[in-house]
């Protein structure tokens, strides 16, 4: 255990990803106190997202929080190419109505390169360019064997197809959506690195609290 490399990850992490601190945010390190073996940051004097009764007591518009995250997570993937390793409910608080990224322990990085990459996909599966989600896929990730170019496209129109006609998160699973990508690719001959896993395993943990805050939130519109 070397608590300054999270620490580290967090000084990268609030320079970078956090645009607005009034929006969403993330303790600060205190450098002096910080070594090895003591980590020391300022306190969010706030609760947990999974406490949601408290939420709604409190007066806090669940589906404001809910994109103030998501926002700032796709920020993350989509702008810096820095992302939160383990953003589940217990690591995100809530402060005075503003969500607070926390335990940074866990990063994923998938460099200006993958950012590059990840905008393409995204964006060619929104707008139903099988053409251009085809070149994102191939770029995105590692031809293992011999690839059939043009199954290859019919099998992500069908896919894009399947899943673009949901709004919202109560009609669809991102994580079967995701897993269903890379099973297809895998099929395809195309292996996806480690970063883009990870990635993929996070947005699946953000999905679950933006369920449990919000279920009905556009995803796609976002």
């Amino acid at each position: 255990m070397d608590f300054r490399v999270e620490a580290d990850n967090t000084r990268i992490f609030r320079e970078l990803c956090i645009e607005d601190e009034t929006v969403v945010s993330c303790p600060q390190i205190i450098d002096e106190l910080t070594t090895e073996r003591i980590l020391t940051m300022t306190f969010v004097d706030g609760y947990s997202l999974s406490h949601t009764e408290r939420i709604d007591r409190d007066g806090y518009d669940r589906l404001e929080i809910g994109k103030a995250i998501l926002n700032n997570y796709l920020h993350q993937v989509l702008d810096v190419g820095i992302f939160h390793g383990d953003p589940h409910q217990g690591n995100i608080m809530l402060c005075k109505g503003v969500p607070y990224w926390i335990d940074f322990g866990m990063m994923g990085r998938i460099g200006e390169t993958g950012v590059s990459l990840m905008q393409d996909l995204l964006f060619s599966i929104i707008q139903q360019d099988v053409e251009a989600m085809t070149n994102a896929a191939l770029a995105l990730g590692t031809v293992t064997g011999k690839i059939n170019k043009s199954r290859l496209m019919e099998d992500l129109e069908s896919f894009s197809t399947k899943y673009m006609s949901a709004k919202n998160l109560n009609e669809i699973d991102i994580g079967t959506m995701l897993t269903e990508l890379l099973d297809l690719l895998a099929d395809h001959n195309i292996a996806v690195s480690g970063e883009y896993t990870m990635m993929i395993r996070s947005l699946v943990t953000v999905e679950g609290v933006l369920e449990m805050l919000f279920a009905e939130i556009d995803i796609f519109g976002i």
